[in-house]
């Protein structure tokens, strides 16, 4: 005895030596006892508590029958088969159900490739005689034709994942397959087999058995749904199996001693009280397959009733066109086409007329007023078919008169230093925009026929049938539709509302105008970008679990409650759509509005995508009609589009006043009480040191010299420095004229190579001129090389491209608005070398040029604010720029 005591206590003491995991690995017996003793099981359920059942019926589209059972991470698929048979000689009345459920390798490392398991043959059996004695369903319903042909259910159940109470879940699951099963009404006539109705027929449930097990540990607990885990050490146990009424369908019992007569009551009490939960799980799961159903049967019949009408309507179309028109109606039709293309023509000019004298006044376009330009440049194109031959020859002979009428289209960025060079880099600069422009120009006219009228057509087509029968789109057509919605136009035409989610979706703590919220938005996904490629090129598996959520969070995906392994999923899919199917961030963004279920179930992505093309406001389809349709679109589309446009443009100016008008408000506020403060506090001082001071000294207020500069100084700095640092003075201007005729070339290989894109007149005119254009600018600039040649470089980057801070100043003290005297000067500078190393990156300035869009305040996360804090030091934006 006192052996076999110090042994046990020999063996506890080692047991509390080992990790948990090893010691569940190595006493596993001894390890839940331990749980059990402190009145809890290892995964922290107590005794008598189930675990989580879902039930998903309906979703295998293959199988007449189905259902997908989790109880915990245990989950079973069942699937059901009905065939058409020959009875047995014993029963010509009566089908068959064969019900098997197979243990499969994937579910758990217990088991191996080959034959069933005898555990998985035991459940099969115990399965099949559950069914006959409860008579779920009446064998007689099954006969078509006795003695002749009935219909045999092959109900096959497959474990994917074992952790326990594999039997429940079959049972759950069966039950589940059987109550949505759906057999086609067939009828039987000399040895044929023919179906009479499209549409299935429900079987007739007679009963619903649901069965609860419990495991017994060393006779005195009672452990309710054992998990794997419980159920490889337990003695005994104990399935109990009732239905709807509450009746005791069966018993049986595995193994060890018998149970008590309370243990017995016990496990009877509470299967009957786990039966409703599970009851009502899976009627819900059914009704909600009965109602997909119903929606899918309503939303066919609808097709075909809407089919019909269509037919019959362009019957009677057909039988009109048929018939010519009567000569005044073809009289009328011309004429309203006409005064449509007047009205379009005098709209035109009125609008690009506006737009190009406010760049003259050295303006700037929004997005929407400089795609309003050109939209109304190539319209004018197309109407005036021999405007190319008068506007490119006219605008480039009157570019210098242009430059001099209006000497703020393009700002000196020097002091009369340089101002012989600097006007002749202005009028290349301008005609580099100008062949820029006409490349634009001509890329959108350029394919003509009948490609675009073919496109088209399948834009409307796919949107009546989306927008009216609720139709579900081809993934092809899905993908081809949703490439035309690029992000510029779409991001320009969403409203508050979308743009609004589409922040929140990104985690952008954005406030502000429409426009501050679309460039909020721009920048994120420009950077989700490159993004994208670059966790393509290193695996999605590279991503720790923080990244993974950064990475899902930035995209719209959600996080919480989500395993690693879906998350990675979702990134995938992202990618894919993204980079492989070109699929525009901003509707992917978008589409997760619609990616989750009322039960927060992820549904199709292609439904999502779809939802997300239904949900577009009607001016963004209507303008990505007009892009898809510019050659073939009518007079009275484009007036449409133009006109909404010209609303919008108004909509945004009346913001962006308003918010600036708040900010004006607020700042002469603030200026009003930090003046007061400060008449206050030289008065307090006055009345302190009044024998100090001369008896009629007044005292003046010198405003504080905060030493930051203006956007207009910042940009000329940054030309500046462009130039005087560069070997060749056009530099900048080489590469935009490169990329230039490089766009023109690969236009050019695009219309060679497009089946059917037959390049239209005005846009083989335009090309023309381009080439002339290009030609032109390129001759002008190599003369500019040779006369200036390096004299303007007079400040010298290192490798690193940074300068010295007296280059930097003298810099400043060139540009036509200097910022002020050498004092304020060196106060900039101060700034902008922010390691106090002496000198100044080149990249960062060019950084602080960039002007943002629209009006607001971007609230920036606690985590974003340590990134920048110990990222590399860069000048801040507030402290270098000051609003003017």
């Amino acid at each position: 005895m006192n052996s076999n005591t110090a042994a046990t206590t020999s063996s506890a003491s080692l047991a509390f030596t080992f990790e948990a995991e090893n010691f569940r690995k190595i006493q596993p017996k001894e390890f839940i006892k331990k749980f059990l003793e402190q009145n809890v099981r290892p995964d922290g359920r107590v005794f008598r508590q189930f675990r989580k059942t879902t039930v998903n019926s309906g979703h295998i589209s293959t199988a007449d029958g189905s259902a997908v059972v989790r109880i915990g991470n245990t989950t079973v698929v069942c699937g059901i088969k009905a065939e058409v048979a020959e009875p047995k000689t014993s029963t010509p009345k009566e089908g068959y159900l064969v019900p098997n459920i197979e243990l499969s390798p994937i579910c758990s490392s217990k088991v191996k490739p080959g034959p069933p398991s005898e555990h998985a043959q035991v459940m099969s059996e115990n399965l099949n005689k559950l069914l006959k004695s409860s008579s779920v369903i009446s064998l007689k319903d099954l006969c078509i034709e006795e003695g002749k042909a009935v219909w045999v259910l092959y109900a096959d159940i497959i474990c994917i994942n074992y952790d326990g109470n594999v039997f429940d879940a079959s049972v759950i699951a069966i039950i589940a397959a059987l109550n949505n099963l759906r057999l086609r009404k067939v009828e039987y006539n000399e040895g044929l087999v023919t179906a009479t109705e499209t549409r299935p027929i429900k079987l007739n449930l007679s009963r619903l058995p649901l069965s609860s097990t419990f495991a017994l540990f060393d006779g005195l607990y009672l452990l309710a749904d054992p998990s794997d885990a419980e159920e490889s050490v337990m003695e005994e146990m104990v399935t109990v199996v009732c239905d709807e009424t509450g009746k005791l369908c069966n018993i049986w019992k595995r193994g060890g001693p018998s149970c008590s007569p309370d243990q017995i009551i016990t496990c009877v009490s509470l299967a009957r009280e786990r039966y409703t939960t599970i009851y009502d799980t899976v009627n819900y799961s059914n009704n909600k397959v009965v109602a997909e159903v119903a929606d899918q049967d309503a939303m066919k019949h609808k097709a075909v009733q809407f089919e019909s009408e269509e037919a019959k309507m362009n019957e009677r179309t057909a039988t009109s066109v048929a018939r010519k028109k009567p000569i005044l109606t073809r009289i009328k039709d011309e004429l309203v086409h006409y005064w449509d293309g007047t009205k379009l023509l005098g709209l035109e000019i009125r609008i690009s007329t506006k737009l190009l004298f406010k760049l003259l006044r050295g303006q700037t376009l929004t997005r929407r007023e400089d795609r309003q330009l050109r939209r109304t440049t190539q319209d004018l194109v197309r109407l005036v078919p021999f405007a190319v031959f008068i506007i490119v020859p006219f605008m480039e002979f009157l570019l210098p008169v242009a430059l001099k009428l209006f000497p703020n289209m393009l700002p000196s960025t020097f002091e009369d230093k340089f101002s012989k060079e600097e006007k002749k880099r202005k009028i290349l600069k301008v005609r580099l925009e100008m062949a820029k422009f006409l490349q634009e120009t001509i890329e959108e006219i350029g394919a003509s026929g009948s490609g675009r009228e073919e496109a088209a057509k399948e834009f409307s087509e796919f949107f009546r049938k989306v927008r009216s029968t609720g139709e579900q789109a081809s993934t092809e057509d899905l993908l081809r539709i949703a490439n035309l919605f690029e992000d510029e136009l779409t991001l320009d035409n969403l409203s508050r509302p979308q743009l609004v989610s589409m922040c929140r979706y990104m985690g952008i703590n954005a406030f502000g105008t429409d426009n501050f919220l679309r460039y909020q938005i721009r920048n994120s996904m420009k950077s989700i970008k490159e993004d994208d490629k670059m966790i393509r090129a290193e695996g999605i598996d590279s991503l720790t679990i923080p990244e993974l959520h950064a990475a899902s969070q930035s995209r719209g995906i959600r996080t919480i409650g989500v395993s690693p392994a879906r998350l990675r999923n979702e990134l995938n899919q992202w990618l894919d759509l993204h980079l492989n199917h070109k699929v525009p961030s901003s509707l992917l963004i978008l589409s997760r509005a619609f990616s989750f279920a009322d039960r927060s179930e992820l549904v199709d992505q292609a439904q999502a995508l779809q939802a997300t093309l239904d949900s577009l406001p009607d001016n963004l389809v209507n303008e990505a009609e007009l892009e898809v349709s510019e050659a073939s679109a009518t007079y009275k589309q484009k007036l449409e589009v133009i006109e909404q446009q010209e609303e919008l443009i108004a909509d945004e100016k009346a913001q962006e006043e308003k918010e600036e008008a708040a900010r004006r408000a607020h700042k002469e506020q603030i200026e009003a009480e930090r003046r007061a403060q400060k008449e206050a506090e030289e008065l307090a001082k006055e009345a302190t040191f009044a024998e100090d001071l001369a008896p009629n000294k007044k005292i003046t207020f010198v405003a504080e010299d905060d030493a930051r500069m203006t956007q207009q100084q910042l940009q000329e700095l940054r030309e500046a420095l462009t130039i005087l640092s560069s070997k060749s003075a056009v530099l900048e201007e080489r590469e935009v004229l490169k990329e230039i005729r490089d766009d023109h070339e690969e236009y050019k290989e695009d219309m060679h190579i497009e089946a059917g894109g037959k390049e239209s007149k005005a846009s083989l005119r335009l090309g023309e001129r381009l080439e002339k254009m290009i030609q032109k600018i390129d001759s002008e600039l190599e003369q500019y090389d040779s006369e200036v040649g390096s004299r303007l470089n007079l400040i010298q980057a290192n490798e690193s491209g940074q300068i010295t801070v007296s280059a930097l100043e003298e810099a400043l003290r060139v540009i036509k608005h200097t910022p002020g005297d050498n004092e304020r000067i060196k106060k900039i500078v101060k700034k902008l070398d922010v390691d106090s190393d002496g000198l100044v990156f080149l990249d960062h300035i060019s950084e602080l040029c960039v002007k943002g869009e629209g009006m607001g305040v971007l609230v920036e996360s606690e985590k974003e604010k340590t990134e920048k804090t110990t990222a590399k030091k860069k000048p801040k934006k507030e402290d270098i720029l000051r609003e003017d």
